[in-house]
C-alpha cells in the first residue's frame, strides 16, 4: 500500500516492473559494446563466469557490489542499469495553473516509483490487475462505460461495492493492485495517474469534499486500466467542461460515473 493522509504515510511495493530484464539487456549491452566475451567481461568486473551467466538469465538477481562494478567497467552509472532514465507514462489533473503544483506531483510520483523500483529489484512485485481485451468501438463514452463494466465485475468477485464503500483507495489496491497516494500537495492539485509499463499508480490530492475526491480517485483509475498514454496534462479544474474535449478524459469521466454510479 502506498497511502498518505495528512502525515501518515505508509508503502508497498512498486510492481510488474520487469527491473530484472532492464538489468540484464542493459548489461547485455555494455559486453557488446566492451568487444569482449561475456566470461571476459565477467572476469573484468570481478564476477564469476557462471553468476554472470545466471544473473543474465534471470536465475540470480545482480548484488549491489555486481552493479557497481559492471558500471564501473562500463563507463555508466548503477541507475542507467536500473533503468531510472526511463520515465513512465504519466496522464495528470490539476485543479490550479501550471507551476509548483505540477512539479510537487511530478516529484512525488517519481519518489513513489523510485520506491517501487527499488523493491521490485529485490523481488518484490505488485501483482497488478488489469484488462486484457481491448476497448471495443471510438465512442468515448461507451468505451469508459465498458471498462466500467470490466471494473465492477472484478470488484463483485471481491466482494466489494465502489458505490457504497467508505474507502475508494483501499479499495483500487486490493481488487486491481494499483497503488494509491493520497498527499496533501500545494496549490489544489487533484490527482494524477501513472499508467506506463513499469508503474501502476495514482496520487490524489487531500480534499475537503469526499466526493471531489472519490470522482478523482475513479477518473485516474480509468486512465490505468484504459492504459492512457499522455504525459502532464494541467486542467484549471476537476469539472472544468473544456477538459471533456479530449477523448480520454471524456472515457476517463464515463468511467468513474459508471464504475461509482452502476
Amino acid at each position: 500500500m502506498i497511502r498518505q493522509s495528512v502525515a501518515i504515510f505508509a508503502t508497498r511495493t512498486w510492481g510488474e516492473a520487469m527491473y530484472g530484464e532492464i538489468v540484464a539487456h542493459r548489461v547485455r549491452q555494455l559486453i557488446a559494446n566492451s568487444g569482449r566475451s561475456q566470461g571476459e567481461f565477467a572476469a573484468l568486473a570481478g564476477l564469476d563466469p557462471s553468476k554472470m551467466s545466471k544473473s543474465l538469465s534471470g536465475a540470480r538477481r545482480f548484488t549491489s557490489l555486481d552493479l557497481a562494478r559492471i558500471a564501473e567497467l562500463g563507463g555508466v552509472t548503477v541507475d542507467w542499469l536500473l533503468g531510472a532514465d526511463e520515465t513512465p507514462a504519466l496522464a495528470a489533473r490539476l485543479s490550479s495553473p501550471p507551476g509548483s503544483s505540477t512539479a510537487s506531483a511530478a516529484q512525488e510520483a517519481e519518489r513513489l516509483a523510485q520506491l517501487r523500483a527499488d523493491l521490485a529489484f529485490l523481488g518484490y512485485r505488485q501483482q497488478a490487475t488489469l484488462p486484457q481485451a481491448p476497448l471495443q468501438g471510438s465512442w468515448w463514452i461507451g468505451q469508459g462505460q465498458q471498462l466500467a463494466a470490466w471494473a465492477l465485475d472484478r470488484a463483485h468477485m471481491a466482494e466489494a461495492d465502489p458505490s457504497q464503500t467508505r474507502d475508494l483507495a483501499e479499495l483500487i489496491e486490493n481488487v486491481f493492485g494499483i497503488d494509491v497516494a493520497i498527499s496533501d500537495l500545494p496549490d489544489g492539485f487533484d490527482g494524477l495517474a501513472c499508467g506506463g509499463d513499469q508503474a501502476r499508480l495514482i496520487v490524489v490530492g487531500t480534499s475537503t469534499v469526499p466526493s471531489r475526491q472519490r470522482f478523482t480517485l475513479a477518473h485516474e483509475l480509468g486512465h490505468v486500466l484504459a492504459g492512457d498514454d499522455q504525459g502532464l496534462l494541467v486542467d484549471v479544474d476537476i469539472y472544468d467542461k473544456r477538459h471533456s474535449r479530449q477523448s480520454s478524459e471524456i472515457r476517463a469521466n464515463a468511467f468513474a460515473t459508471a464504475f461509482l454510479l452502476p
